[in-house]
């Protein structure tokens, strides 16, 4: 059984909120190759003036404090103990912010910029595009309670030590004393009919805030120094509670007049695709290439079940492939043996520069990010000075039977694969690229499917450079988490556009994805609040045909680790702009 992804990723695509940017002041020299650029003339002095200006607004707020809600999670201190002003005057303020800055940027004339100038002006745009889908079409303040749970987080005050306890204290006192006003606000501006699934959602992302802020704040901030400073915190957190309570109550209350009114629609889920994520396709096409991923993972899971088990069944091949799974308490340790291991191994490969010695921690998750199985916890890229990552490992629930125990622990193969798309060469080998980039704008914004289509796709690449050899098993773990990521678009294209139920959805999983119940409930419920998780298989998608064709422009001077060191370069920005950097205006077709 799996429960919630990521719950970064989750908040960010169902609020619309921004991911970060620099604290002010602070600049960090950079080791990783920029965007080729042009001699800068006057077209490009003018976009770093407008730019310049316009990012700072993002940031600082118009109204004040929009711009931070996720960033104090990226380094962006300056907005420490401050909360999003969500008033309906400052939502209005905010897309008319949006609206002006997009024109801005887009009145400038692409021929008259450098690569690199171009290339950022794109990027910025495309995160005012999605920030006023968010807003405007999704209407996610006004539909989705999780739009305001990021901003009351104290995990980013507490995980690490980027400054004195006292100093990061006052911060949490001031989320605290906020609390009340804030989410006053949220109930007055949710609609009163609101889909069943986000509730839910919601309402369960409460209780984890709530064990967080009860037992391991309390601990994170036990060293304060201040004596009164103590005691005000102590009287905060109680506070917090309080307001989180008395919210998760009233979304209870309000599942009576919940709906399953939830899909996008066609033309708003194409819209969603390109406004956020630049890509520009019809319904047909978008369902042709996710149908043939499937088909082709399908395919390969069933030679490697024959070549595991010949002569049994394919249930039987795939219970006995996954068979194999550590006892709970050495999943921690073999989480740890993975991460060395793996990075021997693209050390000894040359599949991709590794900028630093730096390595992840490797810990057992604490209780209230238990939503998953395992997820990256990182430092924000514009951090002051080196801060750990943590790769989190969940155990399972103590309460749950002794099947279900056994069931939520994946097989050593399946925690491998786990590892290299959370580790190495995925999320964290991704931030150690990006926080070295020099461009603010590359490190501030990035795409969905670029993220997470690049740790998606190191599964299947570590696989094809022969990361396990030739072992079969191996190979059936890393298709079953393909096929659960092609399960995520046909649903999200059958739930948002096509008329899809839930329950269907959870079928597709179960015996096209060859899912468990458990993980294909969660995948299907998950799929009516956040339509991008699409993302992981599209971006791979993208990622495989830009390697493709630049293979065939580079011709002899292509090898992988120079596709990956320049893929990386360019951060996490939108692939359809990274091809065009890479391919020139000429790039053909994304898929």
């Amino acid at each position: 059984m799996r429960r919630l992804a990521k719950v970064c990723t989750l908040l960010i695509a169902l609020s619309g909120s921004s991911c970060g940017g620099p604290p002010k002041g602070s600049a960090r020299a950079a080791s990783a190759s920029p965007p080729p650029a042009a001699v800068a003339g006057a077209s490009d002095a003018t976009f770093a003036q407008i730019s310049n200006e316009l990012y700072a607004q993002y940031f600082d707020g118009i109204p004040v404090g929009f711009g931070g809600t996720l960033g104090v999670g990226l380094g962006m201190h300056q907005y420490d103990g401050k909360l999003p002003d969500e008033s309906q005057a400052g939502l209005r303020g905010r897309i008319a912010f949006l609206t002006a800055a997009r024109a801005r940027l887009e009145k400038l004339p692409a021929n008259e910029l450098s690569e690199t100038s171009r290339l950022e002006r794109d990027v910025f745009v495309t995160r005012l595009r999605g920030d006023l889908f968010a807003l405007s079409e999704r209407r996610t303040p006004w539909r989705s309670p999780l739009h305001y749970l990021g901003a009351l987080s104290l995990l980013n005050y507490t995980s690490r030590d980027y400054a004195p306890v006292d100093e990061r204290a006052r911060a949490v006192l001031a989320i605290c004393r906020g609390s009340g006003a804030f989410l006053a606000t949220a109930r007055q501006n949710l609609d009163a009919r609101l889909p069943r699934a986000v509730l839910g959602f919601a309402i369960q992302m409460i209780g984890g805030q709530l064990t967080f802020v009860e037992k391991d704040a309390v601990v994170a901030l036990s060293g304060i120094n201040d004596p009164q400073l103590k005691v005000d915190v102590t009287a905060g957190l109680a506070e917090l509670v309080a307001q989180l309570s008395a919210f998760r109550d009233d979304l209870e209350r309000r599942r009576e007049q919940a709906t399953d009114d939830f899909a996008l629609g066609p033309a708003a889920f194409l819209r969603m695709l390109e406004e956020t994520e630049g890509v520009k396709i019809d319904l047909p096409t978008l369902e042709r290439v996710g149908r043939a991923d499937l088909e082709r993972n399908r395919r390969a899971l069933v030679a490697a079940a024959q070549a595991l088990a010949p002569d049994k069944p394919l249930a039987e091949a795939l219970a006995a492939a996954t068979a194999e799974r550590p006892p709970a308490a050495e999943v921690v340790a073999l989480g740890r043996e993975q991460v060395v291991s793996l990075r021997a191994f693209l050390d000894s490969h040359a599949l991709v520069t590794i900028p630093s010695n730096e390595q992840a921690e490797v810990r057992e998750s604490p209780p209230f990010l238990r939503m998953n199985f395992a997820s990256i916890n990182q430092p924000g890229v514009f951090e002051s000075r080196p801060l750990p990552s943590f790769y989190f490992i969940s155990p399972p629930d103590p309460s749950w039977s002794e099947a279900e125990q056994l069931a939520y622990v994946p097989s050593r193969q399946g925690l491998l694969f786990t590892t290299i798309h959370e580790v190495w060469p995925g999320h964290f080998l991704d931030r150690l690229r990006r926080v070295r980039l020099t461009s603010k704008i590359l490190r501030s914004f990035g795409s969905y499917a670029s993220n997470e289509g690049w740790a998606h796709y190191v599964e299947e690449m570590m696989w094809d450079e022969g990361v396990a050899g030739n072992d079969p098993r191996a190979h059936i773990a890393q298709l079953l988490q393909a096929l659960m990521r092609d399960g995520r678009m046909l649903s999200a294209i059958g739930l948002h556009t096509q008329g899809m139920t839930v329950a269907e959805s959870q079928k597709l999983f179960v015996e096209q994805a060859f899912q468990d119940v458990g993980t294909a409930r969660q995948q299907a419920a998950r799929g009516t609040l956040d339509p991008m998780y699409l993302n992981y298989t599209l971006g791979k998608l993208m990622i495989l045909k830009l390697r493709a064709d630049w293979r065939n422009k580079m011709g002899v001077a292509y090898s992988l680790r120079a596709f990956h060191d320049q893929l990386l370069s360019y951060g996490d920005a939108p692939l359809p702009l990274i091809r065009r950097a890479m391919l020139n205006d000429d790039a053909g077709a994304l898929l």
